[in-house]
Formats: C-alpha cells, structure tokens, sequence
C-alpha cells in the first residue's frame, strides 16, 4: 500500500533541489497569483510492497479531499494545474537532500 506521509511546497528554480520553502512542511499554500510557478515535494510510505526505481506515479488534485479528482496538465496544456518544464533538470533526476522531516530514502 502507499500513502502519503508529508507535503513541502517551495519557491520553483531551475535547479534541482529546491531551496527556499514557502510554508512549513505539511501547511497547505495559498498562492497570491495563478501564474506563479511553485514546487512540490511529497513523501510516500510503502508497505506490503516493493516499488521499482523509475516506478511512475499520477499526480491529482481537487479542491477539497473528498474530490473530485483530476490529473494534473501537461506542462504545455492550458489547464490550471499542470506541470513546469525547469529546463536546467533532467526528468528522472535524483539529488542527496530528502527534503522532508520523516524521509529515510530520497
């Protein structure tokens, strides 16, 4: 089963680890305009399972947590929520940091 544990929004920069948190860890962020670009970084336990480095994942939002729920855009796509193209990071790309209070792997 995976869950997620812990949530850490921050300042986006086109660098890979992400440096200048906007909240504390696990506080919502409610940004004061639409078209500022921010990071997100999410823990997620596993149990009862294994997970394959590479392993894919979808990434939802909604407005409130009981939904509904719908996948986040494509960086080019015109939906509110979508995706940003940091052009200094490769896809795929790992750094040491966790980032993330409860984390044990990066």
């Amino acid at each position: 089963m995976l869950n997620q544990n812990r949530y850490h929004w921050y300042e986006n920069t086109d660098a890979l680890p992400p440096t200048t948190a906007l909240v504390a860890e696990n506080t919502s962020y409610t940004s004061s305009t639409s078209d500022t670009v921010h990071r997100l970084r999410v823990g997620i336990d596993v149990s009862n399972n294994s997970v394959s480095a590479g392993e894919l994942y979808k990434l939802q939002y909604a407005t409130n947590t009981s939904g509904p729920w719908s996948d986040l855009g494509a960086f080019s796509s015109g939906t509110t929520w979508r995706s940003y193209n940091n052009a200094s990071v490769t896809d795929g790309s790992t750094f040491s940091d966790t980032l993330l209070s409860t984390a044990t792997v990066v």
